[in-house]
């Protein structure tokens, strides 16, 4: 949404009884795409990100972790499939042009790490690339590759790192009027 604020679409469908629609948190309004309705709405990759991650740590003992086919123990995590990968299937997802760019890590330090939003995010559409740019114009986050062909003649393409301190500031100076 144009201010930033994230839903899922069940409960913005439910929300967005008035006209023009507006945000359930902050009251900002918004267009609704005429093709495809609310779920033409970016996704915003983030939240996407940390909730498959969530699921992943919900679901999974660090003491019983498997490979996706079932047969044997996982030996890494991979982010872009948010899979284990056991030492049997490790060298075909190594070697697979499908995954061979895919960044993994051992099922240590997955489970060492500070949580799910500390991990990096990847583009939905070039699931290889991480996202680190945002167009201010589309207020959307991005990879290098979406830039090039979507964004690059837009205003306002900053790096993600920029936004989010950008954006960590003002939510510091919201919390300390309250």
């Amino acid at each position: 949404m144009p201010c930033f604020h994230s839903f899922c679409l069940a409960c913005l469908d439910r929300a967005v009884k008035s006209a023009p629609p507006t945000c359930p948190l902050c009251r900002a309004a918004f267009e609704i795409p005429k093709k495809d309705g609310l779920s033409a709405l970016p996704v915003d990759p983030f939240v996407l990100n940390v909730n498959k991650q969530k699921e992943t740590l919900a679901s999974v003992n660090p003491n019983d972790v498997k490979c996706g086919c079932g047969d044997e123990d996982g030996v890494i995590y991979c982010d872009q499939c948010a899979a284990f990968i056991g030492e049997g299937c490790l060298k075909f997802h190594r070697t697979s042009k499908a995954t061979s760019s895919h960044v993994t890590m051992t099922v240590d330090d997955y489970f060492k790490s500070s949580g799910p939003a500390s991990r990096r995010m990847f583009c939905q559409t070039h699931e290889a690339s991480e996202v680190d740019t945002f167009c201010k114009q589309c207020q959307l986050a991005m990879c290098p590759s979406c830039v090039v062909p979507n964004h690059v003649s837009h205003q306002g393409l900053v790096k993600l790192t920029e936004v989010a301190a950008d954006f960590s500031g003002e939510l510091k100076q919201a919390a300390s009027t309250v």
